[in-house]
């Protein structure tokens, strides 16, 4: 269906996380922060499969809270019906550890009912999301871009619903990360 506005939103945003560990997935810190872009909020649970969900585990560690998804990690809220049809990134990584494979980037529908309180534990549910290329060895600091396509209704989104952007990095140990990166995430939605 056509809106009266055109068929396709498109929503960009730059970041810089540290993956310091592959067991977490990292989103932004809020928007005030001294450092805009970096994703310093982090929840030792990783990204699941496009239409699961990822539910707060009770830890410390693994606390994902409903707050964290409209103060820090969303980027756009839908404004009608929509659909993730598109993901695409470009991004410099610094230097990658040696045993590295890949980084992933999702979106997130960071989902909450009005008036939950802050401390809530949070279920997020993956919209989309995309993989890098993958990475063997001890590779030099360089340069990736790539993009994807959906067309799953796992990646539907109801107006007014929240969508968040997070990144984890992949490698054959925990340290064996992908390090500093810094870079633009573009997510395409399709009005429905």
């Amino acid at each position: 269906m056509a809106h009266k506005y055109g068929n396709i939103i498109v929503c960009n945003t730059r970041f810089y996380f540290g993956a310091s560990s592959n067991a977490r997935f990292h989103f932004a810190y809020m928007p005030e922060y001294s450092k805009p872009l970096l994703w310093g909020y982090y929840t030792d649970l990783s990204i699941p499969a496009i239409g699961s969900t990822v539910v707060d585990d009770g830890t410390t560690a693994g606390q994902l809270l409903v707050h964290e998804g409209p103060e820090y990690a969303g980027i756009i809220v839908a404004p009608v019906d929509c659909r993730v049809v598109g993901m695409a990134y470009s991004v410099w990584l610094y230097n990658p550890e040696d045993g590295a494979e890949k980084f992933r980037l999702g979106a997130m529908h960071c989902q909450f009912s009005d008036e939950q309180t802050r401390t809530d534990d949070a279920t997020w549910k993956t919209l989309a999301y995309i993989d890098s290329s993958t990475l063997s060895g001890d590779e030099a600091g360089q340069v990736q871009k790539g993009s994807t396509t959906f067309s799953s209704t796992n990646g539907d989104i109801a107006a007014g619903e929240l969508i968040g952007i997070v990144g984890q990095s992949f490698g054959s140990s925990d340290s064996a990360n992908v390090g500093g990166m810094n870079g633009v995430v573009t997510l395409m939605l399709e009005v429905q």
